[in-house]
């Protein structure tokens, strides 16, 4: 249990918030690091759905299969989910993008 307990709390100092991704986006253009994380929660989140849809899950969302997604795509998917939902300035960035990826590509 105290395995669990540090590997939680060491999550937290990875995380990026809504309030500290849109602070970073007006003191200064968003810095390429941001921009390759976001990037990569959004290849992340293509994996899973690759690896759910293989094992016949239901998946995170459904992306047409023809749309290839870049840095570009995520970068706008996640800014206009933040500005929609009623996020709070303490939500993660992570499930934000999740969020807005479930609300542009719905699987109904």
């Amino acid at each position: 249990s105290i395995a669990i307990l540090l590997a939680l709390s060491s999550c937290n100092a990875f995380r990026i918030t809504i309030d500290e991704y849109n602070k970073r986006k007006t003191e200064k253009e968003i810095s390429s690091y941001d921009q390759v994380y976001v990037t990569g929660i959004g290849i992340g989140f293509f994996w899973a759905n690759v690896e759910l849809g293989t094992n016949k899950k239901p998946l995170l969302y459904c992306q047409p299969p023809e749309l290839k997604l870049g840095m570009q795509n995520y970068l706008e998917i996640l800014d206009d989910e933040a500005k929609k939902a009623p996020h709070t300035g303490e939500s993660e960035i992570e499930l934000t993008l999740l969020m807005g990826l479930q609300r542009v590509f719905p699987c109904n």
